[in-house]
């Protein structure tokens, strides 16, 4: 038998045994679903689906995808979009173009007022040229003014850090002058105290000195 891929032949002997041309040569990978019809009918979308493709010889990388988008005139920003949620497959990418639609509608609709792209067009915008001087000029001197309290800000914050840095050597001078005030307190205890003693034993001199003197005899005359 003469066929697409070449001569095939059957040879069946005497005892039955069949001898087969094309014996350990792979088959057409569409031949069992020709032969049985419904195997087809039984594969899930996805199996379906990459039978398919690879029966016809399609590619679905991302780089292909992005190809026959753009060939079809799709602008590009929205197939840059629509490339990454591929990884996820077709039906994810689907779904999520199929979202992202329904938003951009909702969102035409309040602009345009629920108008028709092909009727719609936007107000032309009448620019006050005066007024648009005018806040030129207030956003310049604001800008000036903005300038300015940044500057004094800087400085308030110089002088909050140069005030931190003195109450930081006060902390540490207080701490080194604590026990030399208490030493001079010490002191000028010990000092009056050493007064009062000497006073007394001046007294005590006294008083010895004043009971233990002779009489004088020139003085009894």
């Amino acid at each position: 038998m003469q066929t697409d891929a070449g001569p095939y032949s059957v040879v069946v002997a005497a005892n039955g045994r069949m001898r087969d041309s094309l014996k350990g040569v792979d088959t057409p990978t569409a031949l069992p679903y020709v032969l049985e019809a419904q195997r087809f009918a039984q594969l899930g979308p996805n199996d379906r689906r990459a039978f398919l493709f690879g029966l016809m010889g399609l590619s679905v990388s991302g780089a292909e995808v992005r190809k026959r988008l753009l060939a079809k005139n799709h602008p590009s920003a929205y197939v840059e979009a629509v490339i990454p949620m591929l990884r996820a497959g077709f039906d994810v990418a689907h779904t999520s173009a199929q979202d992202q639609a329904r938003d951009q509608k909702a969102v035409w609709r309040v602009i345009t007022g629920e108008k028709k792209a092909e009727t719609w067009a936007a107000q032309k915008l009448e620019v006050d040229a005066a007024a648009l001087a005018e806040l030129a000029d207030r956003s310049a001197a604001i800008g000036k003014d903005v300038e300015s309290a940044n500057q004094r800000v800087g400085a308030l914050d110089q002088d909050s850090k140069r005030r931190a840095e003195i109450l930081k050597r006060l902390d540490v001078l207080r701490a080194k002058a604590g026990p030399r005030q208490v030493l001079a307190e010490q002191l000028q205890a010990d000092e009056a105290a050493l007064l009062e003693k000497t006073a007394k034993i001046q007294n005590v001199r006294d008083t010895a000195l004043s009971q233990n003197a002779l009489p004088c005899p020139e003085c009894e005359r």
